[in-house]
């Protein structure tokens, strides 16, 4: 009796923390990564710069970012899509770990230029909870190819948009 018990305490234990993940994941999806889509849509550099916390690091071909320049620059970069009609970008995700607060996702982007060229990248991110809101607190990317994306796992159909 007292090993049935355990067991299911611990499936309790870990089904508790699956929901929480989703949830969190589910947060991050609408907080994140369904903004960031519609900001590259929309050329929306706002919307795009809202996504990041204040105290950002961007690495890119060693090449080190911080804070409120790296901010404005990617706020003046979406809004340039604007004028090119936006961009589709997509996200597949190889990992996505959190404790609550902090999360850790890395993965492949496709971002589709208005001719029908797809470009691909790694990305790698951690993102944090700040005053209630997710935030981008390190962003790393390198260029990856088709192969690269077909073998990552789509993260929702939702995200994945078809319609460019």
């Amino acid at each position: 009796m007292k090993q049935i018990s355990m067991f299911i305490l611990a499936a309790l234990v870990i089904s508790t923390s699956a929901i929480a993940d989703t949830h969190t994941q589910s947060e991050i999806n609408a907080q994140i990564w369904l903004p960031f889509i519609q900001s590259y849509a929309d050329g929306d550099g706002d919307l795009h710069a809202s996504l990041y916390s204040k105290s950002i690091v961007r690495v890119n071909r060693g090449n080190v970012q911080t804070g409120d320049a790296y901010i404005e620059r990617m706020r003046d970069y979406v809004n340039s899509l604007r004028a090119r009609g936006g961009r589709a970008i997509a996200f597949r995700f190889s990992e996505r770990s959190t404790n609550g607060d902090t999360a850790y996702e890395t993965g492949v982007f496709r971002l589709m230029g208005n001719n029908g060229t797809a470009h691909y990248g790694q990305f790698e991110v951690i993102i944090r909870k700040e005053n209630g809101r997710w935030k981008l607190t390190f962003d790393h990317d390198q260029p990856t190819d088709r192969a690269a994306w077909n073998d990552a796992e789509p993260m929702e159909p939702v995200l994945i948009p078809t319609d460019r």
